[in-house]
């Protein structure tokens, strides 16, 4: 199996650090790097789509993947 590092992030601008610095541990670790946001069910249009920008540039300028769990109620 696979060692995995997890770098959870918001919809910030200011997070490719923390992407950054997770993905040179991922290298040093030959790690999988797997990045997260948590985004609200219940969000209105104008608040999703500014988050959703961010993230797709953070995406871009990381070259990751950044995989998304929605909920109400993160712990």
């Amino acid at each position: 199996m696979q060692q995995q590092i997890f770098a959870l992030i918001t919809a910030q601008e200011h997070c490719s650090h923390i992407i950054s610095v997770a993905k040179k541990f991922a290298e040093r670790l030959s790690a999988e790097l797997v990045v997260l946001t948590v985004q609200p069910i219940h969000a209105d249009a104008q608040k999703r789509s500014k988050d959703m920008i961010c993230l797709t540039t953070l995406a871009k300028q990381t070259k990751c993947n950044i995989r998304m769990i929605y909920s109400d109620q993160p712990v």
